[in-house]
């Protein structure tokens, strides 16, 4: 959009309809509006293909990131095995620069890539999702915590947080993990 002279078509297009490239899910088929700016009736499918007109390699590119994230939702591993090569190939034939940094990755990480296609639990895909909330959630105990002075005590709460199920203490002697301090001295309250 920056490279578009200000106020022309073309940076409108990229300034309020960049969504149309970039977000899942959406019916271009809607209703046609009014547009004040084509001054007619356009509808989104008619403003995606004025942007795929007017920007030939950013529409090349748009195919290869659909093509590569219908491969991630619906290939089996065989079949992302077999059609992996060829798109990274794609992708660094291209000719677009912003993907030199994807096309890397592509090389670099193609087995985990290949084995993240392995869906042990039908179809769910085996992920880390799960370590990272824990992860998340240890971070933020830390952060409220506003410092660790007892790390039993802290790691005693942390798995009574993440499981309710977990016990205080796997014994019948529950006993409290917290420190003795010397005693408070005495409070005496002054009359006026």
């Amino acid at each position: 959009m920056k490279r578009q002279e200000y106020g022309s078509n073309s940076y409108y297009l990229l300034k309020h309809w960049h969504f149309l490239l970039e977000t899942d899910n959406i019916n271009l088929d809607n209703s046609k509006k009014f547009n004040k700016r084509f001054n007619q009736m356009l509808n989104y499918r008619d403003l995606f293909n004025i942007i795929a007109r007017h920007f030939p390699l950013l529409y090349e590119a748009y195919l290869l990131k659909e093509e590569f994230r219908q491969m991630v939702k619906t290939d089996t591993y065989d079949e992302a095995k077999y059609k992996y090569d060829n798109l990274a190939e794609r992708f660094r034939n291209s000719g677009i620069a912003e993907y030199n940094e994807f096309v890397d990755i592509l090389y670099t990480w193609k087995k985990e890539i290949l084995n993240s296609f392995l869906r042990p639990y039908g179809s769910h895909k085996l992920s880390n999702a799960a370590t990272e909330n824990i992860n998340g959630k240890i971070n933020t105990y830390i952060n409220v915590s506003h410092g660790i002075s007892n790390f039993t005590r802290f790691r005693k709460r942390v798995l009574f947080a993440l499981n309710p199920k977990v016990r205080y203490s796997i014994t019948n002697n529950l006993k409290s993990d917290k420190y003795d301090s010397k005693p408070r001295g005495p409070y005496n309250k002054t009359k006026k």
